[in-house]
C-alpha cells in the first residue's frame, strides 16, 4: 500500500482494522515499515563504525539510548526495513536513569575510544523531564575521553543531529535529512546481551531470541 502511494496513516488504519492488530503490532508497523523508495534512500546513507574515524559524529541522545536500554531490559527491538534498529518501548518523555543507562554510557565510551571520531556532539531534548541531570551524567561519564565530547540540551534536536557529518539516530525525520547515518545501537549491543529482535521485511515478521 505504501509503494502504491497510500499515506502511511491511512494505510496503517486500514491494515490495523482489517486484521484487528494489537497496539504493539500497530506500533511495529508504524516504526518499522516504509515505502521501498524510503528504504533505498536510507540504506544508501548507512556507514560502518570504521567510517566515523576522523569525522564529526552527532548523536540523537534519547533516541539512541532508549533503543539500547530496551535490549538490556529484554524488551523487543525492531530490525526495520531500512536497516535501522528501533525500540517500541514508548518511554520517551518520562525516561529515568537506571543500570541500563549506565551500561549504555559504558558501551558508548568504549565505542568512541575504539573508532576515534574527530569530535562527538550528543543532543538531548531539553523539554524532557530530568534532561539536565542526564546531560550532567553524560558529561561525567564521557569526560575522561581524549576525544572532544559535547553534550547539548536543545529543543531542536532533530535539526541539529541531521546537520552532522555523520548522524546517529533512527528518527525517520533525522535520517531522511542526514548526509550519512550510523546505526549506533546495532554496534553497542553484543550477542551476549541476547537481544530480542523482531525482524521486518519481505512482508512477514520473524522473531529471533
Amino acid at each position: 500500500m505504501l509503494d502504491s502511494g497510500f499515506p502511511k496513516k491511512n494505510a496503517l488504519e486500514i491494515v490495523t482494522n482489517k486484521f484487528l492488530l494489537s497496539k504493539e503490532h500497530r506500533l511495529i508497523l508504524l516504526r518499522g515499515v516504509f515505502p521501498a523508495s524510503t528504504v533505498s534512500a536510507i540504506r544508501r546513507k548507512l556507514v560502518l563504525p570504521t567510517d566515523i574515524r576522523g569525522k564529526e559524529l552527532r548523536i540523537d541522545g534519547y533516541n539512541t539510548m532508549i533503543t539500547v536500554e530496551s535490549v538490556f531490559l529484554k524488551k523487543p527491538v525492531l530490525d526495520c526495513d531500512d536497516g535501522l534498529l528501533r525500540d517500541i518501548s514508548g518511554v520517551f518523555g518520562r525516561h529515568r536513569v537506571s543500570d541500563a543507562t549506565m551500561l549504555f554510557l559504558q558501551r558508548l565510551k568504549s565505542f568512541i575510544e575504539k573508532y576515534s571520531p574527530r569530535r562527538v556532539e550528543i543532543y538531548l531534548d531539553k523539554p524532557v523531564s530530568m534532561s539536565g541531570e542526564l546531560a550532567s551524567l553524560f558529561r561525567k561519564e564521557l569526560g575522561a575521553i581524549s576525544i572532544p565530547v559535547d553534550v547539548v540540551l536543545s529543543k531542536n534536536v532533530d535539526t541539529l543531529v541531521s546537520k552532522g557529518e555523520i548522524s546517529a539516530s533512527s528518527d525517520i525525520v533525522v535520517v531522511l535529512k542526514a548526509n550519512k547515518v550510523i546505526d549506533l545501537p546495532r554496534y553497542l549491543v553484543l550477542p551476549s546481551d541476547k537481544p530480542k529482535i523482531i525482524r521486518l521485511g519481505c512482508g512477514f515478521l520473524q522473531l529471533f531470541y
